[in-house]
């Protein structure tokens, strides 16, 4: 099929400023440029993971409060909960359980394949491998597969779970992790059910998300195109224009993207602090207080000191604490202390 002439001539272009580049002169710099990249995609990696740890903890203190006092912090409150000791333990946990189960997934790998080894070496041996020997290859495989995501999805919940242990039970690593351990068996039916829950909720939002995916698709191509070909006009230079468009396209992929599965990030983030406020001993409600959802969740001012909000978090500034301006939740504390 023949290109449009305008196609036709950006392709010529383009070949011309591909065989201008100095390979030779790449070639020598290459152990340098590669050595820059590396320490430029260790850096961003750095930099992501202690946003990423920052937002999250800031984000299960921030809904945790709201539930505890009913007033939302301010974002620069939010971050200063999300800094601190109680991210780096979680850090630190995390780091631990990660390598761990690092070493238990290669050690059955490793396993698996000996045995596979074994048995098919000794088959290839005696001549053509029999089918019992075959279904016992295939059993293995078949058998530490299920064993390996049932592990993930343990590890999974569990670190749902001392992730809020460690951030607003203020636990350490190693009780964190074994009053998670406690927990999810204690509450095991509670834990599964929310599992399976944000597992539909999940497939309920995969099938959202695909059609704003192709949208977001073609909207970053047409705009990624249109910087490419104002900046091809201007300059002239085609690997220019295309380096530019790609990079304008990517990241007009990437960042409403990334918004729309950050939506979805929280509201299990939220739904998981819930949970545990439902679960956990550290977030027992007064005796004969509702709770969110009329589980029982705890809304006094009290559990949020327990767990490091400050009084002063609580003060409406009329000298009381945990008042609104019509006195309302100053009568719900002063009757569930009568209880």
């Amino acid at each position: 099929m023949d290109l449009p002439p305008a196609l036709q001539a950006y392709a010529e272009r383009l070949r011309d400023d591909v065989a201008r580049i100095d390979w030779g002169a790449l070639r020598d710099a290459a152990i340098p440029l590669i050595l820059a990249a590396a320490c430029l995609a260790l850096a961003f990696m750095v930099v992501v993971v202690v946003v990423q740890y920052v937002a999250r903890a800031a984000l299960v203190r921030m809904v945790d409060q709201i539930e505890a006092t009913g007033t939302a912090p301010t974002w620069r409150e939010g971050l200063r909960m999300g800094r601190g000791l109680r991210t780096f333990r979680l850090f630190l946990l995390e780091v631990l359980v990660g390598l761990v189960f690092l070493f238990a997934v290669i050690s059955v790998g490793a396993v698996a394949l000996i045995a596979v080894a074994v048995v098919f070496g000794g088959a290839s041996a005696a001549g053509a491998p029999t089918p019992a020997l075959v279904f016992l290859g295939i059993g293995l495989i078949l058998t530490i597969l299920p064993l390996l995501i049932v592990l993930g999805i343990a590890f999974s919940i569990l670190g749902e779970l001392w992730t809020r242990e460690i951030l607003l039970a203020d636990r350490d690593i190693g009780a964190a992790f074994m009053e998670s351990v406690r927990l999810a068996r204690a509450r095991l039916v509670d834990v599964v059910l929310i599992t399976v829950l944000l597992f539909l909720a999940g497939l309920l939002f995969v099938a959202i998300f695909i059609p704003i995916l192709v949208v977001a698709l073609l909207l970053a191509g047409g705009v990624g195109a249109a910087v490419g070909a104002a900046a091809y006009a201007v300059a002239g230079h085609a690997l220019g224009a295309l380096v530019l468009g790609g990079l304008v396209g990517i990241f007009c992929l990437v960042v409403p993207l990334t918004f729309v599965a950050g939506l979805f990030q929280v509201f299990q983030s939220a739904a998981w602090t819930l949970v545990w406020r439902e679960c956990s001993p550290a977030a027992m409600p007064p005796e004969g207080e509702p709770g969110a959802f009329g589980m029982g969740l705890s809304t006094a001012p009290a559990v949020a000191d327990e767990r490091g909000l400050g009084s002063e978090s609580f003060d409406d500034g009329h000298g009381g604490e945990g008042g609104s301006g019509d006195g309302g939740t100053t009568d719900d504390l002063t009757a569930s202390g009568d209880v």
